[in-house]
């Protein structure tokens, strides 16, 4: 006999947002970025890769980030687009998708910076929340975790017209992301062996318009950068999944589906440079053996606490973009046969959108470039990467809006702060409460 049992993370959104709020739990998931600086508004358009996501029923409000990988496609994080828990979730419809490109200060964004969603496609294999297997041998009680929350976070979204004269960013590949890795790896271990020292490694880059405050308020209407430190997955398995309900985030040390990040340096009060609330979906970087500057990673989630952003201790995760450059190579080589590519724990629901050409299971490497994704650096800079939110696919009701009992995406403050700029955030605000309960499925 054997039972499936679905972790959902219970939401416990800012107090500017009317969702109830959960019971504390000791493994929480959030969105966010903090502690960077102005990209430079002279950056030419040639090197701007950074593309945000906007909510056309919501007043064209920002609420993730994105990259252009070639002439019509942007890459961002699935749960930015798939909003609900369970049976309930939806795709958000690519007519409720206004993408603004080509911009450092995201406030005023004119006609040519503005473009409309034709095509969202989901990865096929994303999980927004833990799907564990638990199987009973006389009487013994065999756990599997079938996936982990917020796996193979990753989704496209195609574009009504071409981005002219725009930068492509740079996809690094599962090759290219290995070598990178173990660079990174070597530089964590040197700084903490055998004590550590008081500055990590600032290895990592993140760009984002989110909160720029701790407690994950203040969007930022200019785009900011801010560097990171890599984490050894390894040491963020140890620090993230707790002996009670072990592989809820990351399903084990060797995992190669997430990185992590923490904050290089102590800025003010034990907190430093991490992703905020807005920030899901947008890119962060790493330097490879020749110089060149990859996109290594999609903000994804990170465990929530106080401060809300920023912690010294608490690691962000990321999807590991070398894992997925074949599925995004060949997903954004094509015109999809509908509109809506979901996922496939939604391909009932969409009926004769049945995934159209988008492969499934799991995606191997491969060392395929990011199609047309050319260089373009906006790198560089300072902007915290860290802990933003998560997906809203659980098992359990949701409202419309993305916020609910399950992993939360950071675009639950669409619209709450005037002052604020884009969804890449730098300092989360939504807080998400952990496995509150499970629903499971006898057999």
């Amino acid at each position: 006999m054997f039972q499936y049992k679905y972790s959902v993370l219970m939401l416990a959104i800012a107090a500017s947002i009317s969702t109830p709020v959960c019971a504390s739990s000791d493994t929480i998931v959030s969105p966010y970025v903090v502690g960077g600086h102005d990209v430079d508004t002279n950056t030419p358009a040639s090197e701007n890769f950074m593309a945000s996501l906007r909510n056309n029923k919501d007043g064209e409000t920002p609420f993730c980030g994105a990259t252009i990988i070639n002439d019509q496609w942007v890459l961002t994080a699935a749960h930015c687009v798939v909003k609900g828990s369970g049976e309930s979730a939806i795709v958000m419809a690519p007519s409720d998708i206004t993408i603004t490109a080509g911009l450092i200060d995201n406030s005023y964004p004119q006609k040519k910076h503005i473009f409309s969603a034709t095509h969202v496609v989901i990865h096929p294999a994303y999980s927004p929340v833990a799907v564990i297997k638990e199987t009973t041998v006389n009487d013994q009680v065999i756990t599997e975790i079938v996936s982990s929350a917020l796996d193979n976070d990753v989704a496209l979204i195609r574009v009504n017209r071409k981005f002219v004269d725009l930068g492509k960013v740079a996809l690094s590949t599962l090759s290219q992301t290995q070598l990178i890795e173990e660079q990174l790896k070597q530089e964590w271990e040197q700084a903490n062996n055998p004590i550590p020292t008081d500055h990590r490694p600032e290895n990592i880059t993140v760009l984002g318009w989110g909160a720029t405050t701790i407690e994950g308020s203040k969007p930022s209407k200019t785009l900011k950068q801010a560097k990171l430190s890599f984490f050894p997955i390894n040491l963020c398995y140890e620090r993230i999944e707790s002996n009670d309900n072990p592989g809820l985030i990351i399903d084990s040390p060797a995992n190669i589906t997430k990185l992590c990040t923490l904050p290089p340096v102590v800025i003010a009060e034990l907190t430093g440079a991490d992703a905020c609330n807005g920030d899901s979906g947008g890119p962060i970087f790493a330097i490879d053996s020749e110089g060149n500057q990859l996109q290594v990673g999609i903000v994804s989630g990170g465990t929530t606490g106080n401060p809300v952003c920023g912690s010294m201790t608490r690691p962000g995760f990321y999807a590991r973009v070398g894992n997925y450059t074949d599925w995004i190579v060949e997903n954004s080589s094509k015109v999809p046969t509908y509109p809506i590519t979901p996922p496939d724990f939604l391909n009932d629901k969409y009926g004769d959108q049945d995934g159209g050409d988008t492969g499934g299971g799991d995606t191997g490497g491969g060392d395929t470039g990011g199609g047309d994704t050319g260089g373009g650096d906006t790198g560089g800079g300072d902007a915290g990467g860290g802990d933003t939110g998560g997906g809203d696919t659980g098992g359990g009701d949701t409202g419309g809006d993305g916020c609910n009992d399950s992993i939360s995406a950071n675009n639950c403050n669409i619209g709450k702060d005037s002052d604020g700029g884009g969804s890449f955030g730098f300092i989360g605000l939504l807080l998400l409460c952990s496995s509150a309960f499970f629903r499971r499925l006898r057999k």
